[in-house]
């Protein structure tokens, strides 16, 4: 590992002054005056670890979209475990099936119906996403926040997500 044991100013590619390394310095959401300290270790870039489970996220978001339980089962072999559990506040499903299950009557209830993240991030093993459900004409019908749990392989483990139920 590098360290440099004082901090140095961010230029504006995001290079760290004084640092004599060709490793990239990607520092995002920074500006040129902050100072910060130059650390290089082996482990994986934290936007890499993001983009990483943001991928997942939308891959797990298009079984959602998909028409057929084929479809929506290749999405979610690619992105969940298959033991994954998923819950809100109308339903809890144990595993890629029973999931199928309440995606199909998702679409009986709402043809054409998916989900759109808006903001994504993560850090360590979990996400965030916010959405908006959209109709099959790409119109917002209501929108939310879920929650996601990752496996050290970078599949869903739980999907959580939040909005308000309509009324009984």
């Amino acid at each position: 590992m590098h360290e440099m044991g004082f901090a140095r100013e961010v230029g504006d590619r995001g290079r760290v002054f004084g640092c004599t390394s060709q490793r990239s310095h990607r520092m995002s959401n920074m500006r040129r005056s902050h100072l910060v300290g130059c650390v290089h270790t082996n482990q994986p870039d934290q936007n890499d670890m993001n983009n990483a489970k943001q991928i997942t996220w939308e891959t797990y978001t298009r079984a959602w979209r998909e028409a057929t339980p084929e479809a929506k089962a290749a999405a979610l072999e690619q992105s969940a475990a298959a033991s994954c559990l998923y819950q809100d506040p109308l339903m809890v499903t144990k595993g890629h099936r029973e999931l199928i299950d309440y995606m199909m009557d998702f679409h009986k209830q709402l043809p054409g119906g998916h989900f759109v993240t808006t903001y994504f991030l993560a850090h360590h093993e979990s996400s965030v996403a916010k959405w908006n459900m959209v109709n099959g004409s790409g119109q917002v019908v209501g929108d939310g926040v879920s929650f996601g749990r990752y496996d050290s392989q970078g599949a869903l483990v739980a999907m959580t997500g939040f909005f308000e139920a309509p009324a009984s």
